[in-house]
């Protein structure tokens, strides 16, 4: 039996098909054609089962066909059972992108310390802990947002890009932003790293999430990149589901 598992984020919805936790096929759509994966899961008949994740405020209007394509299909929230416990104290307000961060890292990583970096749209940070219990995190902007409000909310700076090269110093407005806002970013990266290894013994370090390779190449210490970590998570919460809840 394979599993379906859908993220939709704040700019394309991304998918993958699991089989026995390994990865197969994976793809990603725009949230204009995200209906298109009503046809991946009806051409794959030994799909039956489905799980999805989405920050979007809206339900797609094609979830419910999907529900019905397959036998058991699930959209993860804080009432969703999970694999490792939950010490958030508003479980209903955590981001279920998150959550499959936290799954994946449990995974891969089981009875370690796990500091879990998702760097997109958000930059958040979220913790693990050896005992499996999940501690907690922090969300500031990504990169592209940084870019984005220093240029809407100011009079004269310009919309600046992202840079492999950029000095750590920036010799003109345009390297400054583009400096500042990486640097910024990095030595926050960085911090929580240290205090982490200062709080937790043995703590391993994940990135992921669209920027995870650009900041990766930054960083000295030993991290792990994996940018299917979600899915992973995704197909671990699915069948915790599927063994809890079903005869």
């Amino acid at each position: 039996m394979q599993h379906l598992v859908i993220d939709i984020g704040n700019t394309r919805m991304k998918y993958a098909v699991m089989q026995n936790g390994k990865i197969g096929a994976t793809g990603d759509l725009p949230h204009d054609r995200a209906s298109g994966i009503l046809k991946i899961a009806k051409q794959e008949k030994s799909i039956r089962r489905g799980i999805l994740a989405s920050v979007a405020a809206a339900e797609p209007g094609w979830l419910q066909e999907l529900k019905k394509a397959l036998d058991l299909f699930i959209v993860l929230d804080g009432t969703i059972p999970l694999p490792f416990k939950v010490l958030y104290r508003t479980p209903e307000t955590l981001g279920p992108d998150r959550l499959a961060a936290v799954a994946g890292a449990y995974t891969k990583f089981p009875g370690s310390n796990v500091m879990i970096f998702d760097v997109g749209t958000a930059l958040t940070v979220d913790i693990l802990n050896a005992s499996g219990e999940y501690m907690g995190g922090n969300i500031s902007p990504g990169m592209s947002m940084r870019f984005r409000v220093l240029h809407q909310f100011t009079g004269r700076l310009p919309l600046g890009q992202p840079s492999a090269g950029a000095p750590p110093i920036g010799r003109d407005t345009r390297e400054a932003l583009t400096a500042g806002i990486q640097q910024g970013m990095l030595h926050e990266i960085k911090g929580y790293i240290s205090w982490g290894q200062s709080q937790f013994t043995d703590m391993k370090v994940i990135l992921t999430g669209g920027d995870a390779d650009f900041f990766a190449k930054m960083l000295k210490s030993p991290i792990f990149v994996d940018q299917y970590l979600l899915f992973t998570g995704l197909d671990r919460i699915l069948q915790h589901y599927a063994e809890h809840t079903q005869d």
